[in-house]
């Protein structure tokens, strides 16, 4: 498994607040690979943040659109 397959399994335990998504935490990232006994390089790590960061965006740009439709 990849690091887009490791996002992913983090993405779908990722919380929420009852207003939106919470982004994945540095030790949310860091139980993961824990258990399951990877090291990942720093990079790797970068990039998960990255690609949540992308995802928060998108999210974020969805529900204010769909409030603009309720309006």
């Amino acid at each position: 498994m990849g690091i887009w397959g490791w996002f992913l399994e983090l993405n779908e335990s990722r919380t929420s607040t009852g207003f939106g998504f919470n982004p994945i935490s540095y030790s949310d990232i860091d139980a993961f690979f824990r258990l399951r006994q990877i090291t990942p390089e720093q990079w790797e790590i970068d990039l998960i943040k990255r690609l949540d960061r992308e995802v928060l965006a998108v999210y974020a740009e969805k529900s204010k659109q769909e409030a603009k439709k309720k309006s």
